[in-house]
């Protein structure tokens, strides 16, 4: 499979070199602790930080792809779009648009954290630099997360300090359902699973390996770990896409398939041994049983997973399957007709109009990566439809995707560069 790493030879896995900075950097920046402030003084601080870091660095951004183009204005007509629905039905329920903001500020924050990686770390491998640093800030999500658990003062000096987190305490398994942010769900299990992925794609699917096979099992069993405390979506779908990309990219090497085979299995025994911790039985049976039961039976039988379905299964139909009913909330705050459903979600507020407009550039988003390796492109596929069927996220992946065609048009320019150089 041809990849754009083959180009860079003469880079062999063991010249990823850490900056702390970027790191604390990347960390902040994406998982900023929430300060005792207004939320909407907490938005802005958080567009203020990188967008000073982008115009003190101006100079250092080069020019912007037709690929990068086609998404930043699919994103502008998706904002004019959450605007013009709700005076269309004349329901003055804008809060879609406040949605579509976060496009924005996570965009901000993606291309300042890139900026610092080419700054430092120069541009032919920004694009696996990002991934890296992306993969290690979730590994420290996840140790973070382990010692607000195990060393509760910490977690209630952390809380007095900075604002206080929701608590659910130890019901439904919500015993690690916490970071330095606070509350910890949907997105975090869905950043995770990206950085499976991306670890994946690092060690397998790039050529030469960027990363180690010791930097590979740490960074894989960290994140898996946060499926499991932030998320059983997360966990099955980085099962799936792990099985996968391990398969096909080893596919000549069966010793290594056995070898990871077989310490999977000692590594699933040594997960269930944790249900015999009084402290872990219920986050244990949380966390495992759809699992389990899948496996064993062919059905979840879980009822988070049943509502799920019966969310997906509400009538649309008339005009509300063509242009919606302008609603995305109701005055309680709930999601309009109760559902969590993404796609449901999104048909019900603009109707197939703006449902084919949202994820056909998202769509295109993601296979703008298609000459950067076709497997991975599957993988992110395959956990864009996984998890908007349970909630939605199409916003969430715009922006990374944005953000990873950014570095790999950044990678070849300055590839080229070089080229013409020598």
């Amino acid at each position: 499979m041809r990849t754009i790493g083959k180009s860079f030879k003469d880079v062999s896995a063991n010249l990823l070199k850490i900056r702390p900075s970027i790191l604390f950097a990347f960390c902040f920046l994406i998982y900023m602790p929430k300060f005792n402030l207004p939320a909407i003084i907490q938005q802005i601080i958080s567009v203020i930080i990188p967008l000073a870091y982008i115009l003190f660095n101006i100079d250092r951004i080069g020019k912007i792809g037709k690929k990068q183009w086609a998404i930043v204005l699919s994103a502008i007509l998706l904002s004019l779009l959450s605007c013009v629905f709700p005076l269309l039905h004349g329901t003055g329920d804008f809060s879609y648009f406040a949605i579509s903001l976060i496009f924005y500020r996570k965009a901000l924050t993606f291309v300042a954290l890139l900026l610092m990686i080419e700054k430092h770390h120069g541009r032919e491998r920004s694009l696996q630099y990002f991934m890296y640093y992306f993969i290690l800030t979730h590994i420290a999500y996840v140790i973070g997360t382990l010692l607000f658990v195990f060393i509760p003062g910490l977690r209630s000096v952390w809380f007095s300090i900075f604002e206080k987190e929701v608590m659910y305490g130890n019901e439904a398994g919500h015993l690690f359902r916490v970071g330095w942010r606070g509350f910890a769900g949907f997105r975090v299990t869905l950043y995770c699973t990206i950085s499976v992925i991306f670890a994946l794609y690092l060690r397998y699917g790039a050529k030469p390996a960027q990363i180690t096979n010791q930097q590979f099992l740490f960074a894989y069993l960290f994140n898996i770990a946060g499926n499991m405390f932030y998320g059983r979506s997360g966990l099955l779908i980085s099962l799936i896409v792990s099985i996968l990309g391990f398969l096909y990219w080893n596919r000549k090497n069966l010793k290594r398939i056995v070898v990871a085979a077989l310490s999977s299995v000692i590594l699933i025994l040594g997960i269930g041994s944790l249900r015999y911790i009084p402290l872990l039985q219920n986050w244990y049976e949380w966390m495992s049983s759809p699992i389990i039961n899948l496996v064993t039976t062919g059905d979840m039988q879980n009822s988070s997973f049943d509502r799920l379905q019966e969310m997906n299964q509400v009538k649309i139909e008339g005009t509300t399957l063509l242009v919606g009913d302008g609603y995305y909330t109701e005055e309680d705050g709930h999601y309009y007709m109760r559902t969590d459903a993404g796609f449901v979600r999104n048909v019900l507020f603009w109707g197939l109009i703006g449902a084919l407009i949202s994820y056909g550039t998202t769509l295109y988003s993601i296979f703008t990566l298609f000459r950067l390796n076709k497997l991975l492109v599957l993988q992110i596929l395959i956990l864009f439809i996984a998890f908007e069927y349970k909630g939605a996220a199409y916003y969430e992946f715009l922006p990374i995707m944005f953000i990873l065609n950014t570095a790999m048009y950044d990678s070849k320019t300055a590839y080229n560069h070089k080229t013409e150089l020598a």
